[in-house]
């Protein structure tokens, strides 16, 4: 029998009623049970705005360490390691790798979250957060950071800086290079 026009037909039957509602619920259990996929949403535009500070500042301190004849990769931890603590007064989690190249040495300054692996022509490499490896003269340095590899090329004919720049909140991860 057909109801009003809807093209609905009636069910007639307690047996046909409880499938149709058992159907039914189960269709809801499992809608309800199920996880929504998490979304990818487009960065704020702040992190963005902190690595920008950050490349344009670092160029300053690595030329302020080499006209007063300081230590560069000192200079540049202390720098970035203050423009973390700024960043995360911020509420802003940021994890930073730079690679300096100058004369005939390397130095990777490892400021992540986690440790990385480094690998060379010489080998392959962990280093861990806060911590720094000095290299020979190398061409070209892989960085492994969370299964992804960044290939930098350091020229050691001129101070070269390279930089791996992460940030992450509440799931949404951005990261940066400079090269």
């Amino acid at each position: 029998m057909v109801l009003s026009g809807f093209g609905l037909c009636r069910i007639e039957g307690k047996r046909s009623q409880l499938y149709l509602l058992t159907a039914i619920f189960l269709l809801l259990l499992v809608f309800l049970m199920m996880q929504l996929p998490a979304r990818t949403e487009p960065g704020t535009g702040e992190a963005f705005s902190v690595y920008n500070n950050y490349i344009s500042e670092a160029p300053v301190v690595i030329n302020s360490a080499l006209f007063s004849q300081r230590n560069i990769t000192e200079d540049m931890d202390e720098f970035t390691e203050d423009f973390i603590i700024h960043a995360y007064t911020k509420n802003i989690n940021l994890s930073i790798l730079y690679i300096i190249g100058h004369d005939d040495f390397i130095a990777v300054s490892n400021r992540m979250s986690r440790s990385v692996n480094i690998t060379t022509s010489e080998g392959e490499s962990v280093i861990g957060t806060s911590d720094t490896l000095y290299l020979d003269e190398q061409e070209l340095v892989n960085i492994e950071f969370d299964t992804i590899e960044y290939p930098f090329r350091i020229d050691t004919s001129r101070t070269d800086i390279k930089i791996l720049f992460s940030t992450e909140d509440e799931g949404n991860k951005e990261v940066y290079t400079y090269d």
